[in-house]
C-alpha cells in the first residue's frame, strides 16, 4: 500500500526489510521497518516549512492492569464545547501533538481551526474548509484507503493510523502509515463499501460537496485506468517474493490464497470489478451546454455551463483558469465576461498534471460595448532591500501599487495582472478584491500567493533587471502596461504626483499604498564665481547620487571629484578649471 501512495504521489514513508537481533538473538524471521512521521519526514516533503504535526489516536482511559474505564473516543472532526469553548482535553489525546513548528507542545489552536471549519453550519462551509485543507490530498488518501480496503485509517471506520500535518503555507495534509490490514489480510472483503456509514459524520459530509467528491473519483479513475489490477501488481510482487526466497526466507507467497481466502492479485481483481461497478454511470464526457455556438448576446457577463469528466481538475477558457461551481459530480457553471464583438472561446479541461483531457470551442458575439475603468499601475519596486516589509512573513518583497482614479469603487474579481503580457491570466484577482474610489491597492509580487488576500500576494516576482507589468480587465482587454529597464535598489518607479502615465519614472520617495511622491526635481544648474574657483549649484533629492563630469571638447568626459549622495534639496560642487581653459560640465543623477 505504500507503493500505492507512491503511485498516487501522496506523502509516503521510507521503509525497509530488516532482521532484528536483541542481545545477539534473532527475533522472528523478518520485520518491515517503516519510519514514523516526525520532523525529518515532514522536512522531506515540505522543505523549509515549520508547521505542526499531529498523530491521530483512539483515546482509551484505563487502569494500570488494562481495564477500560471509559468507552473508546475517536478522533472526530466534531465540536466538543463547554461554556462556548472547545475542550482542550477532548482533543489533546485524539490529536496528539508531535513535531512542532513555532508552537508549544500543548498548542492546539491549529486543530481547533480545523474542527471549527469541518463542523461549521455556515453557508460558506465548503469554501472555508478548502481554505485550510488540502482537499486533493485528503480525497486521494481516502480513495487509496478504499482501493485497498484499508479500514484502519482516518476517514474509515477505525479513524486512526494517520498523521495530520498543517504546513505554514498550505492546507492540512494527511500522512498514512502502519498498513497492517487491507488487500484481503483481515476483515477487508473485496466488496467492502466505498462509503461506509460508521465513520465520522463530518468526514462523510465532505463527500456531499461535488467539487470535493470529484477529487475522490478522479483518483479512482486514475487507478483503474493505470495500475490497479492483479496483472499490474504481479511483477512487483514477484520481484519481492523472489528476493525473499533468494535470501532463504520462507514466507507465504502473495500468489496463493491467504487472509480472506484469496491471493493478493486475485483480491485486487475482485476489488477492481466491485469498484468499476460503483463507478459505472456516474462519470460524463466534456461538453459546453450553454451558450450555444454562434450565438449572440447584448449582455457582457454570461454564465457558461457544461459537463466535465472527473479526470478534469481544471477548466480554462482561452488560457484563463475558471472557478467553476459544480452543482453535481459532473455539471458545472461559471461566470464569464465577453469582449465587444465576436468572442471565440476555447474551453479546455486539464488533468492534475496540466494535460488536456478534452476541449471545445464556442463562438459568442457580444453586441454591446465595454467601458472599463481606467485603473493604473501607479507605482512599483522591483528591488526592495529595506524599504517596506511584507507583514505576512517579514520579508522585503517586490511590490506593485494600483490606483483607481475614478469616483467609484472597482470590484477586481476576474481582473488579472502579469509580468508576462503573453500570459494575461497569470494572476487572476479572487472574489472580494476591490479598490476604493480614488484609492490604492498594494500587491506583493513575492511568488507566494498562498499567503492570501488581502492584500493580494501574486504568483510572480519582479526582475530588477527589467521586464513588463500588465493589467487586464475580465474580458482580456489590456487596461494598462509598463515596460521598465534596470531598477535601483530601494527606489520606486511610477506615475509622479500630478503627472500622467506617460511620465512614469523614478520617484523622489516610495509611497506604497498611498499618493505618489513627485519625480526628483530637475537639476537646474547655476554657476557662480568664487574667487579663483567656480561653484556649481544644483537642485537635488535626498537619497539620490549626483556625479559631475567635465570635458574640454564635448567628446571625452572625465568625472570631476567624488559622487555625492544628497541629504537635502540642493548640492554645491566646487570646480577648479585651468587658466584660459574652456570647460564644459554635466551632472548625472543615479538613479
Amino acid at each position: 500500500m505504500y507503493h500505492f501512495l507512491d503511485l498516487l504521489k501522496l506523502p509516503s514513508l521510507h521503509r525497509r526489510d530488516i532482521q532484528l537481533f536483541v542481545n545477539g538473538q534473532r527475533r522472528g524471521k523478518l520485520y518491515h521497518d517503516a519510519e514514523q512521521p516526525d520532523r525529518v519526514v515532514v522536512e522531506s516533503h515540505f522543505p523549509g516549512d515549520d508547521g505542526d504535526l499531529y498523530k491521530l489516536n483512539n483515546d482509551r482511559e484505563g487502569t494500570d492492569d488494562s481495564r477500560r474505564l471509559s468507552t473508546k473516543r475517536r478522533p472526530r472532526l466534531e465540536k466538543y464545547e463547554a461554556d462556548g469553548q472547545l475542550q482542550f482535553g477532548r482533543y489533546f489525546w485524539n490529536f496528539g501533538p508531535r513535531a512542532r513548528g513555532a508552537n508549544t507542545r500543548t498548542e492546539m489552536q491549529p486543530v481547533f481551526n480545523l474542527i471549527t471549519a469541518a463542523d461549521s453550519d455556515l453557508p460558506s462551509y465548503a469554501e472555508d474548509l478548502a481554505a485550510i485543507v488540502d482537499i486533493e490530498n485528503w480525497m486521494r488518501t481516502f480513495a487509496m484507503n478504499d482501493l485497498a480496503s484499508f479500514w484502519d485509517g482516518f476517514g474509515n471506520p477505525n479513524y486512526k493510523n494517520t498523521y495530520l500535518y498543517k504546513p505554514e503555507t498550505r492546507g492540512w495534509t494527511l500522512f498514512s502509515w502502519d498498513f497492517d490490514v487491507g488487500l484481503g489480510v483481515f476483515n477487508d472483503p473485496a466488496n467492502a463499501p466505498l462509503f461506509a456509514t460508521n465513520v465520522d459524520p463530518n468526514v462523510r459530509r465532505i463527500y456531499t460537496v461535488p467539487l470535493f467528491e470529484r477529487a475522490y473519483w478522479r483518483t479512482i479513475d486514475e487507478a483503474l485506468g493505470d495500475w490497479f489490477s492483479g496483472g499490474a501488481v504481479t511483477p512487483r510482487l514477484q520481484q519481492r517474493f523472489d528476493a525473499y526466497q533468494a535470501a532463504g526466507l520462507k514466507i507465504t507467497s502473495p500468489f496463493v490464497p491467504s487472509g480472506t481466502g484469496m491471493s493478493i492479485p486475485a483480491w485486487i481483481d475482485e476489488r477492481r470489478i466491485f469498484i468499476e461497478d460503483e463507478f459505472a454511470g456516474i462519470d460524463d464526457g466534456f461538453a459546453i451546454t450553454s451558450p450555444e455556438d454562434n450565438s449572440s448576446t447584448a449582455v457582457s457577463e454570461i454564465t457558461i455551463t457544461g459537463t466535465a469528466p472527473v479526470a478534469a481538475a481544471t477548466i480554462e477558457i482561452n488560457g484563463r483558469e475558471l472557478v467553476p461551481d459544480f452543482s453535481s459530480l459532473t455539471g458545472w457553471s461559471a461566470r464569464l465576461t465577453l469582449r465587444p464583438g465576436e468572442n471565440s472561446l476555447l474551453v479546455r479541461a486539464l488533468d492534475l498534471q496540466g494535460n488536456e483531457v478534452a476541449n471545445q470551442t464556442v463562438t459568442v458575439e457580444f453586441t454591446g460595448s465595454a467601458d472599463w475603468p481606467d485603473l493604473r499601475i501607479n507605482e512599483w519596486m522591483a528591488d526592495n532591500a529595506s524599504t517596506i516589509a511584507d507583514p505576512a512573513d517579514g520579508d522585503f518583497d517586490d511590490w506593485i501599487e494600483l490606483h483607481n482614479p475614478t469616483d467609484s469603487p472597482v470590484d477586481l474579481e476576474g481582473w488579472s495582472i502579469t509580468d508576462d503580457p503573453t500570459n494575461a491570466a497569470k494572476f487572476v484577482f479572487p472574489s472580494g478584491t476591490s479598490i476604493a474610489a480614488d484609492g490604492f491597492l498594494l500587491l506583493w509580487a513575492d511568488d507566494e500567493s498562498h499567503q492570501g488576500n488581502p492584500p493580494p500576494h501574486l504568483n510572480f516576482r519582479l526582475s530588477a533587471g527589467g521586464e513588463s507589468i500588465a493589467l487586464f480587465a475580465p474580458d482580456g482587454t489590456q487596461v494598462d502596461r509598463v515596460d521598465f529597464g534596470d531598477q535601483a535598489q530601494d527606489f520606486s518607479y511610477g506615475i509622479p504626483d500630478g503627472g500622467s502615465a506617460a511620465e512614469r519614472g523614478v520617484l523622489a520617495s516610495p509611497s506604497p499604498g498611498g499618493q505618489n511622491s513627485s519625480a526628483p526635481p530637475a537639476i537646474d544648474p547655476v554657476v557662480s564665481l568664487d574667487g579663483e574657483s567656480v561653484d556649481l549649484r544644483i537642485h537635488s533629492a535626498p537619497g539620490f547620487t549626483y556625479t559631475v563630469e567635465a570635458s574640454t571638447d564635448l567628446a571625452t568626459w572625465i568625472q570631476a571629484g567624488d559622487s555625492v549622495t544628497a541629504t537635502s534639496a540642493s548640492l554645491t560642487f566646487e570646480l577648479d578649471p585651468s587658466d584660459g581653459e574652456r570647460l564644459f560640465v554635466r551632472v548625472r543623477r543615479s538613479p
